[in-house]
């Protein structure tokens, strides 16, 4: 299956996220920005036009413009005044071909989840330390996720799907402190057939897949924070400091300790 690897790949923030609103007589045009803008409608209806195809927009309506599209929109007549979600990234080159032309006027299904993953991007902006500005990185990618899910929905299996949704709250840093067994019994699947089709879709165990992603959060932990290592495992759902090391060190070929003096000199 088609599956990007948007979470190797860091965003670069541009300008930090805002919620914008227009008066009645809505109307944009845009087309020297050298930057992709991630753009998520929350209220109103309009028309937009990107390189030349026009695509109708109501709440919870998505697109990711990339850098240089020619942009035009405009209100429907009798509609509100628009409001909506911006941010404005860099993905590099590798996304760039990736999703060039291909989340444009999606829908969005789970308008509880990217409200939640909106007010945490705006929260998030009025801090500026590295590990916040790191937190909107994931987060920007877990709303890209979103919509590169829902774009390619159609041709998915219903457990496909379901893993994917999984999939993005263990990047969000949700759902990595559960077990394998709950994530199968959320998906209706046996343990092992879960396993399998986890597999086909991310080429890892799924119990392999979640340590990786405890250990890379310990990793930002152990960089950026003066966290004692025990309390680093514990933040991650180890109780046992020895687990915890013995884990970290089949992922990172080192010792936690090791691991944050190396990453500090």
């Amino acid at each position: 299956m088609d599956f990007p690897d948007l979470h190797d790949t860091a965003v670069q923030i541009i300008s930090p996220p805002f919620v914008h609103e227009s008066d009645d007589a809505w109307n944009w045009q845009s087309s020297e920005e050298r930057y992709w803008n991630l753009w998520i409608c929350l209220e109103g209806n309009a028309l937009i036009e990107c390189d030349g195809v026009e695509y109708p927009v109501q709440p919870w309506t998505a697109f990711l413009f990339s850098a240089g599209s020619k942009i035009t929109g405009r209100s429907r007549v009798g509609s509100k005044s628009m409001r909506n979600f911006s941010i404005h990234i860099n993905l590099g080159a590798k996304n760039d071909e990736l999703l060039r032309g291909r989340l444009l006027g999606i829908e969005l299904h789970e308008p509880n989840n990217v409200n939640s993953l909106i007010n945490l991007a705006i929260r998030l902006s009025s801090y500026r330390d590295s590990f916040a500005e790191q937190q909107l990185q994931t987060l920007t990618l877990s709303m890209l996720g979103l919509l590169w899910r829902e774009s390619i929905q159609s041709v998915q299996t219903d457990a496909a799907w379901l893993i994917y949704r999984q999939l993005d709250r263990i990047h969000a840093g949700q759902d990595m402190f559960r077990s394998v067994d709950e994530l199968a019994a959320e998906v209706n699947l046996s343990r092992i057939h879960y396993g399998r089709c986890f597999r086909q879709l991310t080429n890892e165990s799924p119990n392999r897949y979640l340590i990786v992603k405890r250990v890379e959060r310990a990793c930002v932990l152990l960089e950026q924070t003066d966290w004692a290592v025990d309390a680093v495992a514990q933040s991650i759902g180890y109780n046992d400091i020895y687990f915890f090391s013995r884990q970290f060190r089949k992922v990172m070929a080192c010792t936690p300790t090791q691991y944050r003096e190396r990453s500090r000199s």
